[in-house]
């Protein structure tokens, strides 16, 4: 299970990489990574950070799984204490 949370960190790493590079430096990117609830996570890096607006995707589960889990975009955008951008 360590060898397998290495390898995702460090794949996620890469593609953090990939992403800073392509930006164009008029917007902050803020990379992390972290473990544990993701809508949690966001909620707390975009507090720590003070961020201006959250951008996060819709995709993600459906159906029981949803109604079980819930949905991370759904989380933040009730709870967010900044604007909440969702990209389909």
């Amino acid at each position: 299970v360590e060898q397998l949370n290495e390898l995702l960190k460090d794949r996620c790493e890469e593609d953090l990489k990939q992403f800073e590079d392509m930006n164009d430096e008029e917007v902050k990117i803020s990379p992390v990574i972290r473990e544990g609830s993701p809508a949690k996570s966001i909620l707390d890096v975009a507090s720590e950070e003070d961020v201006d607006l959250i951008v996060i995707g819709s995709s993600g589960k459906s159906g029981f799984d949803r109604f079980i889990l819930g949905s991370v975009s759904e989380k933040v955008v009730h709870t967010a204490k900044c604007p909440v951008l969702i990209v389909h």
